[in-house]
């Protein structure tokens, strides 16, 4: 049986790709071009998005471990 727990790494790596899939599906239906302008805003926001995700992470094991 699958237990559904917040803490566990799967459930930030799903979120990230559940709002990239939207966020890609967005930008290629609302531009005239997909093109260089949309893949550098999917990996910036990928890359802050991310980063809190790890940041997050941190955080959360160090104020279980004192």
């Amino acid at each position: 049986m699958v237990k559904i727990n917040g803490k566990h790494p799967f459930w930030g790596i799903l979120r990230i790709a559940v709002i990239f899939t939207g966020l890609t599906t967005f930008l290629w239906m609302n531009a005239s071009n997909f093109d260089k302008g949309e893949i550098t805003t999917i990996l910036e926001l990928l890359l802050v998005v991310g980063g809190f995700e790890a940041i997050k992470h941190k955080i959360q094991n160090g104020k279980s471990s004192g």
